[in-house]
């Protein structure tokens, strides 16, 4: 069953139970909603800005109580939706136009209908509470989406940084267990110097320490949001009191330190704080990655790797070499790690290509860093989880390698010789002797 529904462009069907209109439908004819449907995150933030602003607009005196009323009570209705059920009612896909416009539309229309259906009017006439004048009143796509887009990382930020201050944790309890275990220290994948295996923990422990400060720093930069910049950021269907009001109800509705930018026609002609975030998450990303690497070559078994240390075995590794266990969870973590490095180029090069008063992008944008901040948020839970929290040493197994190994040698080049030791290293070389029980005897 269908509804006829008109705009500028001219007449189109819209599904009868739809409480989207026919914005939405032409941009569900352009645009098939097909495996990226609009995060349940971002739809709930974006219904939670639409109240704050219908609260705002009344407040500076441009919307009736009633009508506030009747948008407010809308967003509560809808919010209160399971996420299904929500996203029934949220049907087109992230790749659509530039700028957000068929985001915003759509939250507009389903918000003007629900009120409609609770004045028990006809839903798509439109006649008390319109989705253009009453329910983006003060607003822009162009404000609205992107900044939408920021307190939706705010919100995984926070959420990320928790899981990763888990794993800073457990590293440093690492460390101090193992602060005493003396093993072989290498470079360049040779023997080296004698560390303690508490020193590769701790080390382990101060990057992910590092990359939160990263991380907090960003997430400070985008504390700087440009809600009531409007189209082309100028004073176009608001003015500095609902500037100032609309801040201040977006840190009681959020629960966050937000503030108005320094100049609005930079903070929406450009997506670099965005990018900023970015950054961020690659160079968590990259050491990771790294962290990631060496737990896999320390836990490389059982007869023929280093074997020093042993993650907790999850699944088994092979359909075809029985009793073959491998790092699967580290591999995975590498892989989303990687999957993040693109994301940030991909947000790198659009915010390159943003255009004078407008970064038209935003919807590929928003795209790329929640889903990079909801895949990290998930996998680091799973690496704390199912790897790091488990990780146990191999004591003796640690120390026969030490004792095998010529990582004595540069300590014992103090007292004998660089020449001396490494004429010992080549006679333990040639005959499989301990190169301590050989420079002991010098």
């Amino acid at each position: 069953m269908f509804r006829k529904e008109h705009d500028a462009l001219g007449e189109m069907n819209v599904p009868s139970k739809a409480l989207y209109g026919i914005y939405t439908q032409r941009v569900l004819g352009n645009f098939p909603a097909t495996e990226q449907p609009l995060p349940i995150l971002f739809i709930r933030t974006y219904i939670r800005v639409k109240k704050v602003y219908a609260k705002t607009n009344h407040k500076t005196t441009k919307l009736k109580k009633s009508l506030r009323d009747s948008i407010v009570k809308a967003c509560d209705m809808l919010l209160s939706l399971d996420d299904k059920k929500l996203l029934q009612h949220c049907p087109i896909s992230r790749i659509q136009s530039g700028g957000g416009t068929s985001t915003n539309m759509l939250i507009n229309e389903i918000i003007a209908n629900v009120c409609a259906k609770n004045l028990q009017e006809r839903p798509w006439t439109y006649r008390t509470i319109n989705p253009h004048d009453h329910v983006n009143m003060s607003q822009s796509s162009n404000d609205t989406f992107p900044w939408t887009t920021k307190l939706v990382c705010l919100q995984q930020m926070a959420t990320l940084d928790t899981i990763l201050a888990k794993i800073e944790t457990q590293f440093d309890k690492l460390a101090n267990k193992y602060k005493k275990i003396a093993k072989v220290g290498r470079t360049h994948l040779q023997d080296a110097v004698v560390i303690h295996l508490g020193d590769e923990f701790g080390a382990y422990a101060r990057t992910f320490a590092k990359n939160r400060d990263y991380l907090k720093h960003s997430y400070k930069v985008l504390l700087e949001v440009n809600f009531g910049g409007t189209a082309t950021w100028s004073l176009q269907n608001i003015d500095n009191n609902g500037r100032k009001t609309l801040i201040e109800q977006l840190k009681l509705e959020f629960g966050l330190p937000i503030k108005k930018p320094r100049n609005y026609f930079e903070q929406n002609s450009s997506s670099w704080d965005i990018c900023h975030v970015a950054y961020s998450l690659s160079h968590l990303a990259n050491n990771t990655i790294k962290i990631c690497n060496d737990l896999r070559f320390l836990s490389a078994w059982p007869l023929a790797g280093i074997a020093e240390i042993k993650l907790p075995e999850v699944q088994p590794g092979s359909s075809i070499m029985p009793g073959k266990i491998n790092p699967s969870i580290p591999e995975a973590m590498t892989m989303i790690c990687a999957q993040v490095l693109g994301y940030t180029k991909t947000i790198e090069t659009l915010t390159q290509m943003a255009q004078l008063q407008l970064q038209q992008f935003w919807p590929w944008i928003a795209r790329a860093v929640h889903d990079s901040l909801q895949s990290l948020s998930l996998w680091y839970d799973m690496l704390f989880k199912k790897c790091i929290k488990g990780i146990k040493a191999d004591e003796k197994h640690i120390q026969k390698l030490l004792d095998g190994s010529f990582a004595y040698a540069t300590q014992y080049s103090e007292k004998l010789g660089y020449d001396v030791v490494a004429d010992a290293v080549t006679t333990a070389l040639k005959s499989w002797k301990s190169l301590k029980d050989i420079l002991d005897e010098k």
